[in-house]
C-alpha cells in the first residue's frame, strides 16, 4: 500500500471538486493515525482532531460493525475469529501510537472521546486550536446542528465487550496498562492511568520505557491479516 500515492489521489480529486468555487476549508473524516507523515506530507497547513476512544470499546464496536457489514456480502461470520483480529489491530494501533513521533505534532488536536460525547462544543475547541474565527454565530450553527441531526436519528448500534469475552479474553484483564513511571509521577502526572484514560504522549513512553515497562521501543508490525478501515491492507 503506497500511502503517498493514495494521499496524492485523494489531493487531487479535492483540487477537482473545489475547482471554480469560493476557497472554503474542507472538513473531513478519514483513518490517519497509522500514516501521519504522508498525511502532513500532503496536508502540511492540515489540522487534525484526534478522538482517543477506550481500545477495548473499540475492538468490540469494531468486531461487531465489520461483523456485519461482512456477513451482507461473504455469508456467516465467526464471531471469535472476527473478535481475535480485531483486538490484535487495535494493540497494534496503540503500539504505533505510542512509537510515533509525529503523535506530538502541534497540528494535532488530542481529544477523548468520552469528554467529546459528554460536551462536543466545549471539549472539541477546534477553532481555538486552529487559530479560526470563533464566536457566536459558529456556536450557534453547531448547536442547531448538533439538535437537528442526533446521533440515532437512522436507529443504534448495539454491541457490547460480551463478544470479546466469548472469545476468550477477560475484560479486566485488557483494561489493565502499565502504571504511570515514577517520574511522571514526581511531576505531579499521579496514580495509575486507564484505557479509557490515557493519552499518547512521548513524554509517558520514554519514561515508561527507561523503567522497562512497555518492553519494546517500537511499535509491532501490523498483522498481515488484519484489515485496515480505510479498505489497504487504525483508527478514532
Amino acid at each position: 500500500m503506497d500511502a503517498a500515492a493514495q494521499y496524492r489521489i485523494h489531493k487531487a480529486m479535492l483540487q477537482a471538486l473545489q475547482y471554480g468555487r469560493e476557497d472554503k476549508y474542507w472538513v473531513l473524516k478519514g483513518f490517519h493515525t497509522t500514516r501521519l507523515k504522508e498525511f502532513f506530507d500532503a496536508y502540511p497547513d492540515a489540522s487534525l482532531v484526534w478522538l482517543h476512544r477506550d481500545p477495548v470499546m473499540v475492538a468490540a464496536s469494531s468486531t461487531m460493525m465489520m461483523s456485519d457489514i461482512m456477513e451482507g456480502i461473504v455469508g456467516k461470520i465467526d464471531l471469535v475469529a472476527e473478535a481475535k483480529m480485531h483486538l490484535e489491530r487495535v494493540r497494534w494501533s496503540v503500539g504505533n501510537t505510542m512509537s510515533n513521533p509525529l503523535t506530538d505534532d502541534p497540528r494535532i488536536h488530542h481529544v477523548r472521546y468520552k469528554d467529546f460525547v459528554a460536551d462536543p462544543i466545549a471539549t472539541i475547541r477546534y477553532y481555538e486550536f486552529a487559530g479560526r474565527e470563533y464566536g457566536e454565530r459558529q456556536e450557534a450553527a453547531m448547536r442547531e446542528y448538533l439538535a437537528n441531526n442526533k446521533g440515532d436519528r437512522h436507529g443504534k448500534f448495539h454491541y457490547s465487550t460480551q463478544v470479546l469475552v466469548d472469545a476468550g479474553y477477560d475484560i479486566d484483564e485488557l483494561n489493565e496498562i502499565p502504571p504511570v513511571p515514577r517520574a511522571l509521577r514526581c511531576a505531579g502526572r499521579g496514580g495509575e492511568v486507564s484505557a479509557t484514560s490515557i493519552l499518547p504522549t512521548r513524554e509517558w513512553q520514554r519514561a515508561a520505557l527507561t523503567e522497562g515497562l512497555l518492553g519494546a521501543a517500537q511499535a509491532p508490525p501490523p498483522p498481515s491479516a488484519v484489515p485496515s478501515p480505510d479498505g489497504g491492507g487504525t483508527g478514532a
